[in-house]
């Protein structure tokens, strides 16, 4: 068994032993029963900060309680759903009209009126890959794993990962961290590692070793970081 492999299988089993809450008692604990609230009777998680509701839905629910007790609890999703959560609140108020209506203790309620946008041709969502300018002397690219994901605070997203590498390769800390600034500075997340190019390397003063030991782990590092 390769080191990765058993990295994965270790990563597995740690999900797999975590004490396990119900999806049922997060459910029946999120239960919207703002009558206010458009929402109302389906699920909603409401922010202590500011008692708004956020809706989610079973997908949502099952990503929660995989987090718990790691990154999240009964009472809170963790980080990256909470954010996620926001994220699509706000794109439905982008697409909808929005009432808000204050709660009985308070607070405030977004009431969305869903207009699913009409889709664009499918060339329009689909962006064509990166081109290199013309003459480069190297055509080699970093190593790729499976495709990654990236999150909306890809910062924090990077941050983590780097976390994870440094645990891994404590005699490589200096370079990971000179590494992470590099990458952070040029606005580079996770999804896009296997797109650099070995000449771009060069000129950031990444090693070649180095650059394999960031790309070849996101995918572990993902597993174990599940949202």
């Amino acid at each position: 068994m390769s080191t990765t492999e058993r990295l994965e299988e270790e990563a597995r089993e740690r999900l797999s032993s975590k004490p396990r809450t119900a999806l049922n008692d997060l459910l029946e604990r999120w239960k919207c029963r703002e009558k206010a609230c458009k929402n109302y009777d389906l699920y909603c998680w409401v922010d202590i900060a500011d008692n708004k509701h956020y809706p989610f839905n079973s997908g949502d629910a099952s990503r929660w309680i995989k987090t718990i007790p790691e990154h999240a609890s009964l009472e809170r999703p963790s980080d990256r759903l909470r954010a996620q959560l926001i994220r699509k609140a706000a794109s439905k108020g982008r697409n909808s009209n929005v009432h808000t209506t204050s709660s009985s203790n308070g607070g405030t309620v977004n009431n969305f009126n869903i207009t699913l946008p009409t889709p664009g041709p499918y060339g329009a969502r689909h962006a064509g890959p990166f081109q290199s300018p013309p003459n480069r002397r190297y055509s080699a690219r970093m190593p790729s794993s499976s495709p990654a994901r990236s999150e909306a605070d890809w910062h924090a997203e990077t941050e983590r990962y780097f976390e994870f590498l440094i645990n891994k390769f404590p005699e490589d800390r200096e370079r990971l961290l000179a590494a992470k600034q590099t990458l952070l500075s040029n606005d580079v997340d996770l999804k896009s590692y296997k797109d650099i190019e070995l000449e771009t390397l060069e000129k950031w003063d990444i090693t070649w070793g180095i650059a394999k030991k960031i790309c070849r782990d996101v995918k572990v590092f993902q597993m174990d970081d599940i949202y």
